[in-house]
């Protein structure tokens, strides 16, 4: 399988864990997003777990995908190798009411089997446990290998409550981000802080792959 990361010891502990934490956007980035999100999205519109690509008209999603993959693609060149980066969005997760998302698996988007995919969840915010951080289950990643879709028959795998004590929290500075497996599962709590958790998010994949479906 082609690795996606320059650094041999980065994509080592990806290919164990399935999840690695890098820098990503730098404070200039993240406040230029930040900028966008907000004269694109209003508070009224937000409520529990927000995506804007679901929520906003094509033409305003199409302006934030692209303003999301320009930044990424900007400051993943000292850390992924030649790829293709697509599905930027932004995540939100209200502070006026929302729920943890619990322990899950992303939609198959590549044949995994050959190719990789990594999963940038990037906040634009500083994220706790306090306020909405991803939570991971490392090396959940190498589980199962079966196709996974919201389209078609596919299995879905619910984890005995015991594996939950193994979760490892991801708390994260703006700008930082947790990049990982779309096979690996994880979850993010509630926001309890006093303001939105605001995230932007895009995937990376071998620019060899072909694309099984949307993701999620």
């Amino acid at each position: 399988m082609k690795p996606l990361l320059r650094d041999p010891a980065l994509q080592q502990q990806f290919e164990r864990d399935g999840f690695v934490t890098v820098r990503l956007l730098s404070p200039e980035q993240a406040n230029r997003l930040l900028g966008l999100y907000s004269q694109s999205v209003r508070q009224s519109e937000v409520s529990d777990l927000y995506e804007s690509s679901r929520n906003k008209p094509y033409v305003v999603s199409r302006i934030i995908n692209e303003a999301i993959r320009e930044e990424v693609s900007h400051a993943g060149k000292e850390i992924f190798l030649p790829s293709r980066i697509y599905g930027g969005t932004f995540m939100v997760k209200s502070h006026l009411g929302s729920q943890m998302l619990p322990l899950h698996q992303d939609w198959s988007v590549v044949d995994e089997k050959q190719h990789a995919t990594l999963f940038a969840w990037c906040p634009l915010v500083d994220v706790s446990a306090r306020n909405g951080a991803i939570f991971v289950l490392p090396g959940s990643h190498r589980w199962f290998r079966s196709l996974r879709s919201g389209s078609y028959p596919s299995n879905r795998y619910i984890l005995p409550e015991q594996l939950h004590r193994h979760v490892r929290d991801v708390p994260l500075k703006a700008g930082e981000a947790v990049l990982y497996s779309d096979a690996l599962f994880h979850g993010s709590y509630e926001n309890s802080g006093d303001t939105d958790r605001i995230v932007v998010t895009a995937r990376v994949v071998d620019r060899k792959s072909t694309r099984l479906n949307s993701s999620h």
